[in-house]
């Protein structure tokens, strides 16, 4: 019933458009959030159901609450996927599935939601049972979800969003199937996330598809607590909440229409399930967390990590027990990982003949020059892969900082108090705990060996937070008969969480979501203050004829682009062209026998230019474009500041 009122409402009352301001602005965020609740209490009971009947594993609640609802969304998610293999990729299809997912779990979902409302009813007194630190401690996580919130309603702003987050779910849309998609290769990984923004995109809401990942951070920060509590105790959970929340960015990237959120998610419910398993070595326990990381490989290829992690971690647990019964264990997890995981592989696989497309063995139109490129560009963030780069990283990754993010580059550092990891072996100790040192260590390891980016260690951020929790809780202990202590580390733990409440306020201030969230300026004023080529772009589609063929260069923010534009997704569509430096008249009649009538130049060049160009090929191309062809064959059209479009003029 509730389903049904939301899909007439938004029949009456589409998404607003572009230029629209007003009321209609308060009724779509309103819609997007209602369809998140609806699709979660779907996927709570959808979980739940599965649970009990697959998987009979008796939990705390808080446990059993986050394993269904990261299940269920998963389950959402995969259906959705099979409906796009099937060429079903439409809304009707789409919330028929989620219908008959709600039909099936009716059951739970009434029995969920009876539970919610009996727990709503006492959180007033469970607030005052709450010491005075815990309670800032939640105030804190209120404000900066809060402020998550409402940064997701507004329009989509972010890079990698706009660039194959939602321009993925978008092309599948509109061909009505899941396509393999070689010139936007993002797009054509592990993509569980982003079925659900597909829901989303395929009844008009992108607000949806970014609250989705902002739920699936509140889930995450929910089961860093579960994961500090079952290891160390209740007082560990809190603190490993406190040091989440100095993370500067963790807020924002949760508003962000990006994937990140899941993939840590589900790899920190694996290591739960893992120290489930080391303490009753029950099947249910390995199987719930082969399933789970599993998942967190269907959501980016770097999940795969995951899956070496926790089987590396299971062998190391097995020593000494009979092999047969470690062959065994150690079979299942993997056969289970690697089930759930398989769908996005296989379909690679399929379609570009590579299950990692384009990585190692390439594919269609991904030659060796073209993914060298690639491999440059990921390769080179950081400070350095001699002996000494590795041995100073934790220094690095704060001090020079923008080495390694991509984004908000400065502000891309972790919990300063991450650090405190280091200490461990000093530190307040169970088997618990070890085995989550011993992960978190072998994931630092795994991502000191790849691309080193920052945001690619919000996996670990729960497991080393942990940790750092024992450190401080032993160092509680030693303080206990000296009373001056104890305030000085409540304001260590509070120094990281308040710079990242002042981050988060700014970028609410840098952005300004309010006025387009509350509708008192349209979505166009909106993204021509926060998308560097919103206005070009808009000048073109609206301006340019519909033969025109615009291509990007260095920028592959296609979202609010039609079948004009060529996003450059790889960001090196340019360096590809110009090499070897032709002569300009000679290229030109090329790009023109191509269909390609304008380019788009991005300032975005110099990020690569200045840190990610070891062999110098994007200086090249980009000096070969503004100081040898543009003078004489390119005539600018619409200059943007950031970004200026060319026309080609040579005959």
């Amino acid at each position: 019933m509730i389903a049904a009122t939301l899909l007439a409402a938004r029949t009456v009352l589409p998404e607003r458009g572009l230029d629209v301001a007003g009321w209609r602005a308060l009724y779509d965020s309103a819609f997007a959030l209602a369809l998140l609740c609806v699709t979660a209490l779907i996927a709570l009971g959808a979980g739940l159901r599965i649970m009990r009947v697959l998987l009979p594993l008796q939990g705390t609640n808080l446990e059993g609450v986050l394993f269904s609802l990261g299940l269920g969304l998963a389950i959402v998610a995969y259906g959705i996927f099979a409906l796009g293999l099937l060429g079903l990729f439409t809304w009707w299809a789409m919330v028929g599935w989620v219908v008959t997912l709600g039909f099936w779990a009716r059951r739970e979902i009434l029995a969920a939601a009876e539970q919610a409302l009996l727990g709503t009813a006492g959180l007033g007194e469970r607030w005052r049972n709450l010491r005075p630190t815990e309670r800032l401690v939640a105030l804190a996580w209120l404000m900066l979800l809060g402020m998550a919130i409402l940064q997701a309603l507004a329009p989509p702003w972010d890079y990698d969003g706009l660039m194959y987050h939602l321009q993925g779910p978008r092309l599948f849309l509109e061909a009505g199937r899941v396509l393999f998609l070689p010139d936007n290769w993002q797009a054509n990984g592990p993509f569980t996330v982003e079925m659900l923004f597909g829901l989303g995109l395929s009844l008009g809401s992108e607000s949806f598809a970014k609250l989705v990942h902002t739920a699936f951070a509140v889930l995450l920060v929910f089961s860093t607590f579960a994961l500090g509590r079952r290891s160390l105790g209740s007082a560990a959970g809190w603190i490993s909440l406190a040091l989440m929340a100095g993370v500067p960015l963790f807020s924002f990237w949760a508003s962000l229409a990006y994937a990140d959120m899941a993939w840590a998610l589900y790899q920190t419910l694996m290591l739960i399930c893992l120290l489930r398993w080391e303490e009753d070595r029950q099947r249910s326990s390995l199987i719930l967390a082969g399933l789970f990381a599993g998942l967190a490989a269907g959501c980016k290829y770097l999940g795969l990590s995951g899956i070496a992690l926790g089987g590396v971690w299971l062998v190391w647990k097995l020593r000494g027990q009979p092999w047969r019964d470690a062959v065994k264990s150690a079979a299942l997890f993997f056969a289970v990982a690697v089930a759930v995981a398989s769908p996005w592989y296989l379909k690679n696989w399929v379609m570009a003949g590579n299950p990692v497309f384009p990585f190692y063995f390439g594919g269609a139109g991904w030659g060796e020059a073209r993914l060298r490129l690639l491999t440059d560009y990921l390769g080179s963030f950081g400070t350095g892969h001699s002996p000494l780069d590795y041995l100073m990283l934790p220094w690095n990754l704060f001090v020079r900082s923008s080495s390694f993010g991509t984004f908000m580059r400065a502000l891309e550092v972790p919990n300063v108090l991450f650090v405190l990891a280091l200490l461990y072996p000093i530190g307040r100790r169970t088997r618990g705990a070890d085995s989550i040192a011993v992960f978190a260590a072998g994931g630092f390891l795994l991502w000191s060996a790849g691309s080193q980016q920052t945001r690619f260690l919000l996996p670990l951020f729960a497991p080393l937070g942990v940790c750092a929790a024992g450190v401080i809780l032993k160092a509680a202990e030693w303080a206990r008969t000296r009373r001056w202590v104890s305030p000085a580390g409540i304001a260590l733990l509070a120094l990281p969480v308040s710079v990242a409440l002042f981050w988060s306020c700014f970028l609410v201030w840098y952005a300004r979501p309010l006025p387009v969230v509350f509708g008192a300026e349209a979505k166009s004023q909106f993204l021509e203050r926060r998308v560097s080529d919103f206005a070009v772009i808009q000048y073109l589609t609206q301006q340019l004829s519909p033969d025109a063929k615009v291509l990007m260069m260095w920028d592959g923010q296609g979202y609010y682009c039609d079948e004009r534009c060529l996003p450059d997704t790889d960001q090196s569509q340019w360096v590809r062209i110009a090499a070897g430096r032709p002569a300009p008249a000679a290229l030109v009649a090329e790009l023109q026998q191509a269909g390609i009538s304008h380019l788009l130049f991005s300032h975005d060049s110099d990020f690569f230019v200045q840190e990610h160009d070891p062999r110098g090929l994007h200086r090249s191309a980009r000096d070969y474009f503004l100081y040898e062809f543009v003078p004489v064959c390119g005539r600018v059209v619409r200059a943007g500041g950031w970004v200026d479009l060319y026309e080609l003029t040579c005959r």
